[in-house]
């Protein structure tokens, strides 16, 4: 049986969404609404009020709502209870939560906790309303150092994935979030966190971004993940040779031959991306 969580971390100075709902006040200025007085939510729509759908997987809905307690506006992820007892996701769920849990980088979707109640579990989120993929309509109006930025904005989100021993296993421009010209990977309902020289061997992404290994039912590791990056890098279409040679490397058959993420961020070509980086206040 799946454990009836009811945690949820209210933002703080420091993680706080930028997004907050706002009145006009008598000078016609913008001003926080002030929260609803704080009382028991024994469901999650009477604790979170939607206002946009934001999208479907597999198994779950995600919303972007409104939290009535903070007037913060965050995506929220349901999956219904008959759902997870149904597909027998219980496992899959909590390992989601307890690798989300673990998590704190400026290009990963903030995870603020997750609530539940008779009916749903609501795994609550960082709210991005655009993504790589929504972007790909857009490539011939985005120049080549935007794209670098990108570019190194996922390498920097999954070398700090890879570190901590975690495969993500459903790498797509779909999952690939943006917030304010900036990367945040989401989607970690498949992710795992890989003991020392563990390997897995079960099939599941999404097949035009599957390295070989997996999409063959053989053995794979973090360097699963580098194929598909390899592939998302290519949909980018940078003209630098560097960035075409980081492509092919990453899109060996042989994962033995791929290279690791992280070797990746010290290129040259990432050094002016760096220093505009570093003047920003994006965090």
């Amino acid at each position: 049986m799946l454990t009836n969580y009811t945690y949820f971390r209210m933002p703080t100075q420091e993680n706080r969404q930028p997004y907050i709902l706002t009145t006009k006040n008598n000078n016609n200025r913008s001003v926080p609404l002030p929260p609803t007085p704080r009382r028991e939510y024994s469901q999650i729509s009477s604790r979170f009020q939607k206002i946009k759908f934001l999208g479907k997987g597999k198994y779950s809905d995600v919303y972007m709502a409104v939290d009535r307690v903070t007037n913060c506006i965050f995506a929220i992820k349901i999956i219904k209870k008959s759902i997870i007892n149904q597909f027998n996701l219980s496992k899959l769920l909590t390992q989601e939560i307890k690798i989300l849990s673990q998590l704190s980088h400026p290009n990963i979707m903030k995870f603020y906790g997750v609530i539940s109640d008779d009916k749903e579990v609501a795994i609550i989120l960082e709210c991005c309303e655009s993504s790589l993929y929504k972007l790909y309509d857009k490539l011939d109006q985005i120049n080549e150092e935007q794209k670098l930025q990108i570019i190194f904005e996922i390498l920097q989100a999954f070398s700090y994935l890879h570190d901590k021993s975690i495969l993500h296993r459903d790498v797509k421009p779909e999952n690939i979030m943006m917030i304010q010209n900036h990367i945040k990977v989401g989607d970690f309902g498949l992710a795992i966190k890989l003991k020392t020289k563990e390997k897995m061997k079960a099939i599941c992404g999404t097949p035009q971004y599957m390295a070989p290994e997996v999409f063959k039912g053989l053995e794979y590791d973090i360097k699963a993940d580098c194929y598909s990056l390899g592939v998302i890098i290519e949909e980018l279409k940078c003209k630098s040779s560097e960035i075409r040679n980081m492509v092919h490397i990453f899109k060996q058959n042989d994962y033995n031959l791929r290279g690791n993420v992280k070797d990746f961020l010290q290129l040259k070509i990432f050094s002016k991306v760096k220093q505009l980086l570093s003047q920003t206040i994006f965090k």
